[in-house]
């Protein structure tokens, strides 16, 4: 066993600042014998599903957390990113045990209410501070307000920051310290050594990891160039000022602390790792299905003569049509959906009866007599042959999809409906996260690296394009340049598009799903966080986590 642990890490869901899918980590981490491994995506949680899932596959325990962007009060040092100045300042919170992950989804939903003038999320410190409970915070990386204030030498600060927060999180507060080898960071990790023993709070070490691997120090800085529309021979570019900001193991982060700052004891700070770890228990929450507001008995019975009379009212009443709903009806509940059907129609019902546009049908859910009868559909399926069993399979238990068509321009009615219905605090949007594809990783890198145009053009021109459900459609500009002699003589002269490969399936951004809604029973936050999309609630995860 390795005894360390990564609790600050940035995976690819940090958006063009973090370069490793969750599976990658983990790989990595159960290779080196770490017995947990954390997550602290900025400013969102949306790895967490796959996170705790890749972790709990591989006998890993998951820590999960965020790096929090803190709103900056009067009085706070200047700091800067690409040379702008911005307003917010980096917290590290990890979620100890299921009231601290539930009060950490409600942080993180906060701080989307609060948005920067470039997009970041920020979170009020008084609303971290009502929402402490089962929350552990460092003072965090080079962008927290402590090492900004000690870079300034505003001691007295400094220690009121510390004892304050002390104070508030009772025993759940670290000086986190990271073996930094850039100058001014260097010179601080003995004052922030001095401070933990002289005001006795404990040190936690970290390595503020940004990708898997020692030597993909050069994939991080292709992303910041993405990022910041910066070129690689700007000498004036956004970059890190160190090359290490890998998963370590245990000896390499005492070899990286005992280079930066020797002669200083760093165990206690990379034992409480290991410690943190151990004592953390958290389960992941998740939703009780959708349920129609309703008694049971008083669902089946109005399910049941809601078909029936649904198929007299469309004139419908041979012995064909009366068999076919009744096996349609006995298995659906059956199958207990008869909620989705209800909640189903109740919505399309709204929507017709309130002059909008729905579409007749779309996909499998055409070939359901229960969909005609309930006016979910406008098909009949007896009429065009249509088969019930590919939409619901007897053999599968997972929801049938019924897709529904509602008119752009009402859409928005189409929402406060079910806000209406069910509670704004349960209706969102669902996530949708886009991640780099083979000819836009050859633009991109074209950019960067300032390559001549035409042989651009003629890499795009053979890039391999396959549909997502291929097996190989992560793999198309590895097979490309394995493939074709133009992309093998472009490798040749351009060594550095050796890269291009890893970059499919990292994640570029994140937006909504331009049609996709979640429904829920209890407040969304009880087991996600919700985010904002151009004033919208997004919820932090896509379609298939939110299954």
């Amino acid at each position: 066993m390795d005894n360390f642990v990564h609790l600050h890490v940035h995976s690819t869901y940090s958006f063009t600042d973090g370069f490793g899918l969750p599976e990658q980590y983990v790989k990595r981490a159960k290779e080196m014998e770490q017995i947990a491994l954390g997550v602290t995506d900025h400013g969102n949680i949306s790895s967490h599903y796959k996170w705790f899932k890749e972790c709990t596959k591989a006998g890993i325990k998951p820590i999960l957390g965020c790096e929090l962007y803190i709103q900056k009060e009067p009085g706070d040092p200047d700091i800067s990113t690409e040379g702008k100045r911005i307003n917010y300042f980096h917290i590290t919170a990890l979620a100890i045990n299921d009231v601290g992950y539930r009060n950490l989804l409600k942080i993180v939903t906060e701080g989307w209410r609060h948005l920067s003038s470039t997009g970041k999320p920020l979170t009020p410190m008084d609303f971290l501070l009502k929402h402490k409970e089962g929350v552990l915070v460092t003072s965090g990386c080079p962008s927290g307000r402590v090492l900004q204030l000690l870079r300034n030498n505003q001691l007295e600060k400094v220690e009121h920051e510390l004892l304050f927060l002390q104070k508030e999180f009772k025993g759940r507060f670290y000086i986190e310290v990271q073996p930094w080898s850039f100058s001014w960071a260097k010179e601080l990790l003995p004052k922030l050594h001095a401070l933990s023993k002289r005001l006795d709070i404990p040190m936690l070490a970290s390595m503020d990891t940004h990708y898997v691997e020692k030597g993909q120090h050069e994939l991080q800085e292709i992303l910041l160039c993405i990022q910041s529309g910066s070129t690689m021979d700007d000498p004036n570019r956004w970059t890190f000022d160190q090359s290490d900001f890998y998963l370590k193991t245990r000896t390499e982060m005492e070899q990286s602390f005992s280079e930066v700052a020797p002669g200083l004891d760093w165990t206690e700070a990379l034992d409480n790792t290991v410690r943190i770890a151990e004592n953390a228990t958290l389960t992941f929450p998740s939703a009780t299905p959708l349920k129609f507001p309703e008694t049971l008995e008083g669902k089946l019975k109005t399910f049941r003569s809601s078909c029936e009379s649904g198929l007299k009212r469309r004139g419908l009443s041979s012995p064909d049509y009366i068999q076919r709903l009744k096996y349609e009806v006995d298995l659906i509940i059956q199958k207990e959906f008869v909620d989705y059907f209800l909640i189903v129609a109740d919505l399309v019902g709204w929507a017709k009866s309130n002059n909008i546009l729905v579409g007749p049908a779309r996909g499998s859910s055409a070939g359901s007599l229960v969909c005609f009868a309930l006016r979910i559909t406008e098909v009949d399926p007896l009429v065009h042959d249509l088969m019930f069993e590919r939409f619901i399979d007897i053999n599968r238990e997972d929801l049938p999809d019924i897709d529904i068509d509602f008119e752009d321009e009402k859409r928005p009615a189409v929402k406060r409906y079910l806000e209406e219905k069910y509670g704004i605090d349960k209706v969102a949007a669902i996530a949708t996260f886009s991640t780099f594809k083979g000819k836009q990783i050859i633009n991109d890198f074209g950019r960067i690296y300032r390559m001549p145009f035409d042989i651009v053009t003629k890499l795009k021109g053979v890039i391999i394009e396959r549909s997502g459900g291929d097996s190989r459609a992560s793999l198309t500009v590895m097979d490309t340049f394995e493939q074709f002699d133009v992309a093998k003589s472009a490798l040749l002269q351009f060594p550095f598009l050796k890269h291009t490969p890893m970059f499919e399936a990292q994640l570029r951004n994140m937006s909504s799903h331009a049609s996709g809604m979640v429904v829920s029973n209890e407040p969304l936050t009880d087991f996600c966080a919700v985010y904002a999309n151009k004033g919208e609630p997004v919820i932090s995860i896509d379609y298939y986590d939110a299954s």
